[in-house]
């Protein structure tokens, strides 16, 4: 059996990009708002074109389970080198919740992070349980992308990077 701590220093000789998988918690109390909330991904990956699909995983024992895997819909937003701190807030227990400046939502009532390089809008598909994850698969409604002259943020060996 492979170690734990091996095959995780191993995975991380693969440079990715860093995304945050959105989601609103609807209120079940009336009167109050839904309220948005985030995870920083790096599972993310496009899937096909045709039909429009992309995929992320999540561990079964996040904080965020109960949230996605109700959610019928969710938003992939790909962060910017600007955005590092922003990830790493939204990477940390219990600090998910986003605050009205970290977003916009979309025309379809999704929540993106403001200042991404690319958002999706994705209603569910299917949901995979695959050892200690749940593989999303979600099919692209809308797609947004701003200019082409902002750097991506990247994780590396366990650091972020604007370059690889």
């Amino acid at each position: 059996m492979i170690d734990d701590r091996h095959l995780r220093t191993a995975f991380g000789n693969f440079g990715t990009g860093v995304a945050v998988a959105t989601a609103l918690k609807v209120s079940e109390s009336e009167g109050e708002e839904n309220s948005a909330w985030g995870l920083t991904i790096n599972s993310f990956a496009s899937v096909s074109l045709s039909p429009p699909l992309l995929s992320w995983c999540l561990g079964n024992y996040s904080e965020m389970a109960d949230l996605f895997t109700t959610a019928t819909h969710f938003g992939i937003s790909i962060l910017s080198a600007t955005q590092k701190e922003l990830s790493m807030r939204l990477a940390a227990p219990d600090t998910h919740c986003l605050q009205d400046d970290d977003y916009i939502l979309s025309e379809n009532k999704l929540p993106h992070i403001a200042g991404s390089l690319a958002h999706f809008d994705c209603q569910v598909q299917q949901r995979l349980s695959v050892g200690d994850h749940t593989l999303f698969i979600g099919t692209i409604e809308n797609a947004a992308y701003c200019d082409k002259n902002r750097a991506p943020l990247f994780y590396f060996r366990g650091q972020y990077t604007s370059s690889l």
